[in-house]
């Protein structure tokens, strides 16, 4: 006897469905990822991607659309923020509804050098910002700057904004080419029946 079945993988939902073909029964699953079953906000780091669990999402005021951004300070301490937080709202990429959001390149390698699992933590500085951390990410200081922000960026604000706009262009171009790079690319999908 053969069975034939037909499966059937939805990448916004996680869902996937087998059907088998000769008797018409279909049999729907979502695929539970760990990250869900923690109350403590998370972030799980993949090759292509990273998922929020539900507190993190909640902690970080996201809702599905939403772009989201993870940046490095400068002594090296990942941050992560909804984009309009960093003040580049064009920059990020978007919070799916199942909660993972595509991250790939140059900044997705620096994040993996300190692992995959990530906790999420309120910045101590900055409103809206929260930090990314685990046994191997640098520590921030909980010490305030005497300096405020325009004493550290200069009374020349001009300088700083052109600096910015070049770096948001960079980002958008890059991700430009990500995504033409992975339209190009065939992805392979594990499923274990």
């Amino acid at each position: 006897m053969v069975a034939v079945f037909t499966i059937k993988f939805d990448t916004e939902t996680e869902e996937f469905s087998i059907v088998n073909v000769s008797t018409g029964e279909m049999k729907k699953q979502k695929v539970i990822s760990e990250n869900d079953e923690s109350n403590e906000p998370e972030l799980i780091l993949s090759q292509n991607r990273y998922v929020l669990n539900r507190a993190a999402i909640e902690l970080i005021g996201a809702k599905p659309g939403d772009k989201i951004d993870i940046k490095f300070d400068t002594n090296g301490v990942p941050v992560i923020a909804l984009s309009s937080a960093f003040g580049t709202p064009d920059t990020g990429n978007v919070l799916t509804k199942i909660g993972s959001v595509r991250y790939s390149g140059t900044n997705q390698k620096k994040l993996a050098e300190y692992g995959n699992k990530f906790s999420i933590e309120i910045h101590p500085q900055n409103e809206g910002v929260f930090v990314l951390k685990n046994d191997l990410t640098p520590v921030i200081s909980e010490e305030v700057p005497e300096k405020s922000s325009a004493d550290i960026l200069g009374n020349d604000n001009d300088d700083f904004d052109a600096l910015l706009d070049d770096l948001v262009e960079e980002e958008q171009q890059e991700d430009i080419l990500e995504e033409e790079e992975e339209e190009h690319n065939l992805h392979a999908l594990d499923f274990t029946l």
